[in-house]
This record gives C-alpha cells, structure tokens and sequence, in this order.
C-alpha cells in the first residue's frame, strides 16, 4: 500500500493515518506470515545530509536518516545504519509517533559514538590563581543548566563545598532563606565575589534533592536567600546542603567549575595533565535521544553520551516533559534499548515516563549525575534484563541504579 499519508480528523480528535495504516499492515502480514521487507538509510561521520542515505551515499546525521525512514509510505520494516566514527550533536534525536518499528542500530556494535559533549580549546593559565587553567565556554551557558566535564574520556568532579558531608545551617524561613553558623566556609573564602548567575546549593532531602541557584547572598548576614523553594520540610528531612560550583570548591586536581558571568571553565589539572594537549569536554546536549508516543522503536550497539542537566526542573509527570537524561522517553510502547552504552551523563542514563512493553536489554550505563535507568509515573509490563549500571548520583544523592515505579516489571540480572 502506497501513499498513505496525512492526517484526518476522526470522531472528534485527530488521528496519524501513516502510523496507523503500517501497524496495520504490519499486524496482517504477521497473521499471514509474511516478512516484511525492509528499507534501510545509512550515516557516516563523512556522510552529506543532502545525500539519500544508500550504502554508497549516506546521510551525515542520525536525525536526517530518521527523517528520510519517516517518509517511506509502505508496509516495510525501516532501519538505520550507524556506521563506525563519533557523531556531535547539540540538540536531542528526536524520534515520534510517525517512527514506529524503526531500529537504529550500530554497523559494529560499540563503534558509533553519538556525544553531546563539545571539545574546550584555548587553554590559558587563571591569572587569578596559577594552579587552574582556563577556556572559554563554546556555547551561552543556559538559565539553572548544570554540565558534566571529562577529560581523556574520564569524568572530572565538579567544584563543591564541603567536598564531603554538608554545611549545617542555623535557621531556615519559609523553606527559601537559610542562615549559616560563622564556621561553615574557611577563612578568606570570597563569599563576597560569589558568581550568583553560577553557583547553586544542594539540599539533599530523603527521597528528593532540591538544586537552586542564591538570589541574594548577605554575607554580613550569612544568610543565603534561595531561587527556588525547597521540595521537602528542612526540619524533618533535611540536615545541611552544598556548595557546588565555587571557587572555594576547588579544593584538589581533577576538579573544575563554570563561570556563566566570566564565560569561561576553570579547571585544575591532575599531575601530569596539559590541558592544551589534553582532550577535555563539557556536556552541551539536553538529551541524546528524545522518543514520545513511539511505537516499536528499537536503539542497538550505540554509545550515547554526554548530556546536560536543568534543575529549573519540568514536571517529572509530564511524558512531553520528562526530566533530563540521556534517552528521555514518554507514552512509548514496545520500544528496546539494547547493548548500547551510556554514560558521561550530568543527570539520568534513561528515564521513561509511563512505558508500556518496553525493554533496557545488556546495557552498560556508568558515570551518570542521576539514576542509571528510571521506569516512572505508571506503565506496565516493562523489564530491565542483563544491564550493568556503576556510578550513578554523581550530581544528585537522591539517586538509584535502577527505579521501576511501573506494574508488572521485571528487573532481571542485572549488576548494580
């Protein structure tokens, strides 16, 4: 069948005839036992997005070879060929309703890198303190946006204040102003020099951790006044917070911090390091994949990394607006996720808002700001099989391995 596209309105709301039409089809031919033909597109890292995506012609982009699969009008199978090579992306992969049964899978498996990690360049010694090293920011720093930084594909820890446990506050009003005893920062600190469009405070809460940038610092005072109000009652859950992305932070090599007012990156090298030789990245991407209303979509043999993270947080309910991560991913059913590694995330590995028969099969998930892999909000008959997730809450305490709040799963030999 041919030429099924378009949109008709059908007993009050609107409905997709292309996708509804191939899931038809695709359910006859399983009933008659036929096999679907398929119709492939290839990306190569010395591909033209202006080409048609053949074998011998590829596209440049993932995105472009999903669109070009998007407009194919018939019963067959649609895939993407992802050949060996990293691919830069600044904005997520966007994959809908339109894609049902795509796969996008590695040509060889753990070759193709999709990043959203942009190279640091420039590297100058900090005139204002001859350990660090600077550069400049590649991109606007966005409002309440926070990055994870690598350097030789290892991930450096941000600045943060204590380095470990928390600072204990003396009082907090109405859950926005908390007043801080005199020994809670070093002498000689620079609370007057705080950067206010950079650095924020951690209150780990139980269950939830509230990340705000200072609206007002009184240092005469010390009296920080919050951005944001606190998720969670101080007295009952909450028993100090953190510093993170000050100066005062930089407390060993390995570490590094952001300046939004300056436009730059601080970094303090390890023994041995020279940053002007060094490959050292920030995360820039607000995902890697973004799948809503997908229908047996299927993602095999990628690496996927290198995301950013907002704590001007989207409601985590919403499956148009989940919370960050590097697949981010709301109403989809029978979608895999299979033998893909993910990492160097500043906030989740996966998080699916309400997935229905969806599947995370031998996945290795690592060095991850939040949780490693996140079933939320409902859905059912979901599994986790054979993943190994390490190293996850690296931005956040209020993190997990594995968190399924859906019916029916299944969590299955998994090493976390």
């Amino acid at each position: 069948m041919e030429g099924i596209r378009g949109q008709k309105d059908i007993g009050g709301g609107t409905k997709d005839l292309s996708a509804l039409a191939v899931g038809c089809l695709a359910a006859w031919c399983a009933v008659a036992g036929i096999e679907r033909p398929t119709v492939t597109f290839y990306v190569s890292p010395r591909g033209n997005d202006a080409a048609k995506g053949t074998k011998t012609s590829p596209v440049k982009t993932i995105q472009k070879a999903v669109n070009l699969a998007r407009g194919v009008m018939s019963d067959a199978k649609r895939e993407v060929i992802v050949g060996d090579g990293e691919y830069e992306i600044a904005e997520p992969i966007r994959i809908g309703a339109d894609d049902c049964d795509l796969t996008i899978r590695a040509q060889h498996p753990g070759k193709a890198v999709v990043t959203g990690k942009v190279r640091l360049k420039g590297w100058t010694r900090d005139p204002e303190d001859k350990r660090f090293f600077v550069a400049k920011l590649p991109f606007e720093p966005e409002f309440g946006m926070t990055y994870a930084l690598t350097c030789n594909g290892e991930d450096r820890a941000i600045a943060a204040w204590p380095e470990k446990g928390r600072m204990k506050y003396e009082s907090v009003v109405d859950q926005l102003v908390i007043s801080y005893p005199t020994n809670a920062f070093p002498q000689g600190a620079g609370l007057n020099a705080l950067d206010l469009q950079s650095v924020w405070l951690e209150l780990p809460q139980e269950w939830d951790t509230t990340r705000t940038l200072i609206a007002t610092n009184d240092v005469a005072a010390r009296r920080f006044s919050l951005k944001k109000k606190a998720a969670i009652s101080f007295k009952t859950f909450n028993h100090g917070f953190v510093m993170l992305n000050a100066r005062l932070g930089l407390t060993q090599p390995g570490q590094w911090m952001y300046e939004a007012a300056k436009h730059r990156v601080v970094y303090w090298p390890k023994d041995g390091e020279r940053p002007s030789a060094a490959d050292i990245r920030l995360t820039r991407a607000k995902s890697v994949f973004a799948c809503k209303s997908a229908r047996g979509v299927t993602i095999r043999g990628l690496v996927l990394e290198g995301n950013a993270s907002s704590f001007v947080r989207t409601n985590p309910y919403d499956a148009n607006a989940p919370l960050a991560a590097v697949i981010l991913s709301g109403n989809c059913e029978d979608c895999t996720l299979e033998d893909c590694e993910i990492r160097h995330s500043a906030s989740a590995g996966v998080h699916a808002v309400k997935p229905e028969r969806c599947l995370v099969k031998d996945c290795h998930i690592h060095d991850i700001g939040g949780n490693g892999i996140r079933f939320f909000d409902g859905g059912s008959r979901s599994d986790v099989i054979g993943c190994d997730v390490h190293d996850y809450g690296k931005t956040t305490a209020a993190a997990c391995g594995v968190s399924m709040q859906a019916a029916k799963v299944r969590c299955i030999g998994n090493h976390i």
